[in-house]
């Protein structure tokens, strides 16, 4: 299958006129760089976008198992300590757990 092409020490300037390409500057001069910046551009958008949507699912997952854990807890509780009012036992589980969560840099933007 070999053929004499391939053996010519002249395939570069074959190749070149053959597919009329610039030997110098070779693919790059055939696109308009601002071309490349706007499919970049939007690529990059379509990525964070998918991102960012990836991220709100986690914390809409998140988000809801801490809330059944806390329902759970406040029934737990209200059970033990033998009150009828469940959501008044979750508000206070909540209000108490945003207490802990803020640090003490918190109380110097109050």
């Amino acid at each position: 299958m070999e053929t004499n092409d391939y053996m010519n020490p002249l395939i570069l300037e074959k190749a070149l006129d053959l597919f009329d390409l610039d030997q110098y500057s070779g693919l790059a001069s055939r696109f308009e760089p601002s071309d490349y910046y706007e499919e970049l551009a939007q690529r990059q958008n379509e990525m964070l976008q998918v991102q960012q949507e990836e991220m709100m699912k986690k914390r809409r997952m998140i988000e809801a198992q801490r809330q059944s854990m806390v329902e759970q807890r406040a029934i737990r509780i209200a059970e033990i300590v033998g009150a009828t009012d469940v959501k008044q036992v979750e508000e206070q589980l909540i209000q108490q757990s945003q207490q802990k969560q803020q640090s003490r840099f918190d109380s110097f933007i109050h």
